[in-house]
Parts: C-alpha cells; structure tokens; sequence
C-alpha cells in the first residue's frame, strides 16, 4: 500500500537502551542534545545540535557512564566556564518529549510536568559513577535465552542490576543446564566481568538455609553477626572473599540477600569511594543550609540511597567525616 503524498514520514524508532544527554540552561531555559565531549588539551568542550528528529542520527550516546562523569567534572571546573549547565540522561525516542515538557519551565518555573522531567532526567558526576554496567552494554541476547526480557523488568530490578547491588526480586528463567535438559525456576539474575572484560549473566537460586550456616560459613560469623544479617544489615567488620566467579580475592562489605538466602560481598573499593564521596558532597551541600547538622544530614539523606544497605559500613571508612546530632 502506497503512502498518501500528505502523510508524514513515520519517525525512526531507536533501540529504547539508547541514551543521550541533554545540555540546560538553568537562567533561559534553552536545551540542547549534546552531539560530541571533545577534549583539545586542557580545554573540555561541550557540542550540541537541536533537539530534531532529523539531527537524532548525530545525537551523542551514552556508552560509558564514568567516562562522561570524568569529562563532566573536568568540563564543569574549568574556571572561565561562565555557565553552570545542567545534564540530563534520556533515550533517544524520549528526547522530543522530554524537551518540551522540560521548556515549560520557561513559562512557569514551577510547572509540575517540567519539574518532573527535570527531576526524573538530571544527572551529576556521582550518580553517572555510580552506574557499574550502562545500558549499552547490558547483553540482552544471552538473558532472552534465558527467557529474561531486561528492559520488562521493573525498574528497581533493573537499576540493581546496571549497579551491581544485590537483586531482590525473583525472577521466572529457563536454563540449559546440559544440551537437550532445560530447568526452569525462579533466580536472582546479576551480571558481572570475566577475564576478558566482557559482561556476563549469572543465575543466583534462593537457598532453603541462609548460606551462612553453610560449613564453609558456618564458624566465620558470630551469633550477633548472624542476627544483624537477617536484619537486612552490613557487618561492621570487612571480610576477605574470593569471587568464584573471576577468582579476585579482596576484601568486602557482607550483607545478605533476603530474597535468596545468599550472603553478599560487596568489595570495599567499590563501595567506600563512592560513598565517601557522596558524604562529603551532601555535607558540603548542608553546611550551605541553616538546618541541616553538617555530615548528620549527609549520612542520614544517603542511608535513604538504593545503597543502603552498604551506606552504614562504608561511611566508617571514610576519613574526615564525623556524624553530629542536629542541635
């Protein structure tokens, strides 16, 4: 069937992982989609094209997280920057749509559907460092054969995943367990990195006895340890744990995955550096205030992170960060 003259071409749909940034304004209000984060010695530069269908094959796309965090940081510090532009991190097919919701902030600064758009979509260099694996890489042909559709997941399973914190959530998953036999159940799905650096899906299957009284475990933890574990807490205490999986041997935060029964290490470098960091930037933040308590108001907004679990354990790791009481 031939298309009517008058009809409009139907737009491209892009894959809905596929992410790019929006550059703000925050005095006029004008956005832009970033097009390149170009590096010319110590110059950081920022390149943006309209926010048009038609410039969607030059939009930048957002592979790797930490990269752009680093370049953010190193963009936002140079000292003749005369604007402190706003990042926001949308797919592709949501550009448009967020566009114009974000620009009727232009008409009312307190427009409810621009302030979500704005709060839903803005990043900063913390958040961007905290994503482990980005949408671009996540291997979504190997978990179809596994009968997980990623992107059908809810959305907090799904952020757990990309940040590498324990899945709390069951998940129905046909394997092949030899060639021709195929078992199907409910599974714990998480990624991580082989020698090669390439990211892989393991299968965490709920266990009857929680795996710390397993005998591998069984005499390692004492009972207040035990009890704490089943609070939903983190040990105070780091323990040395080598990942089966890649063979790495290093010290860790321990919690436990109520929805597996499973024990969690959570490695100490990958945990107290972010949060550390995300401490001070929170105090810093409250000191500018007049009722928030210094580094008290840091530990007790990020203890409401998706993080929480680590926050408590990893915040004693930090040096120069003192809890106060707020007076």
């Amino acid at each position: 069937m031939e298309k009517e003259k008058n009809q409009a071409p139907e737009e491209p749909r892009w894959p809905d992982y596929k992410e790019t940034l929006l550059a703000r304004h925050p005095g006029t209000g004008e956005v832009q989609v970033v097009s390149d984060l170009r590096e010319r010695g110590n110059r950081y530069e920022v390149h943006t094209v309209e926010p048009l269908t038609k410039n969607a094959p030059s939009f930048f796309e957002v592979a790797k997280s930490g990269a752009v965090a680093a370049f953010i940081r190193s963009f936002k510090s140079q000292s003749d920057k005369a604007v402190d532009f706003q990042f926001l991190k949308v797919p592709f097919n949501a550009v448009q749509d967020v566009v114009n919701d974000l620009l009727r902030l232009t008409q009312n600064p307190n427009d409810e559907k621009g302030l979500k758009a704005l709060y839903d979509h803005r990043v900063d260099t913390m958040q961007l460092e905290r994503v482990k694996y980005d949408h671009a890489e996540i291997p979504r042909a190997a978990l179809r054969e596994l009968g997980i559709d990623f992107d059908a997941l809810t959305p907090q399973t799904r952020e757990a995943m990309r940040m590498g914190l324990p899945v709390e959530e069951l998940v129905p998953v046909t394997a092949e367990v030899m060639p021709g036999i195929k078992v199907s159940g409910m599974f714990s799905p998480r990624f991580y990195r082989d020698h090669n650096n390439e990211l892989k899906v393991t299968l965490d299957a709920p266990l009857a006895v929680p795996e710390y009284e397993h005998e591998e475990y069984k005499m390692m933890f004492s009972t207040q340890e035990k009890a704490a574990l089943e609070r939903g807490g983190t040990l105070e205490r780091l323990i040395k744990h080598k990942d089966p999986l890649t063979g790495e041997e290093e010290w860790c935060f321990v919690g436990k995955n109520a929805a597996t029964n499973r024990l969690v290490f959570q490695p100490k470098r990958e945990v107290a550096a972010a949060i550390c960091n995300d401490i001070r930037r929170r105090s810093a933040a409250c000191n500018a205030t007049t009722n928030c308590a210094g580094a008290s108001c840091a530990l007790s907004t990020a203890r409401r992170s998706r993080s929480k679990r680590w926050m408590s354990a990893a915040s004693r790791s930090c040096t120069g960060i003192r809890s106060t009481k707020s007076r």
